[in-house]
């Protein structure tokens, strides 16, 4: 068996690979929006925290 062979010899899954292969793809879908959403929130919580600390603390 080659190379190629055993990379792809896992993905047929038979009957069932279409269901199989969508939950995968909406899992890694859903995990990456979670994690861009997670950043972008953090960015802004940490913008918010630094204006307070401005507001409060003036220089």
């Amino acid at each position: 068996m080659t190379n190629i062979e055993q990379l792809f010899s896992f993905l047929p899954y038979g009957k069932y690979a279409f269901y199989i292969w969508t939950s995968y793809a909406i899992c890694i879908l859903v995990m990456g929006y979670t994690l861009v959403r997670s950043l972008r929130m953090r960015t802004t919580l940490i913008k918010q925290l630094k204006d307070n600390l401005k507001r409060i603390f003036p220089e």
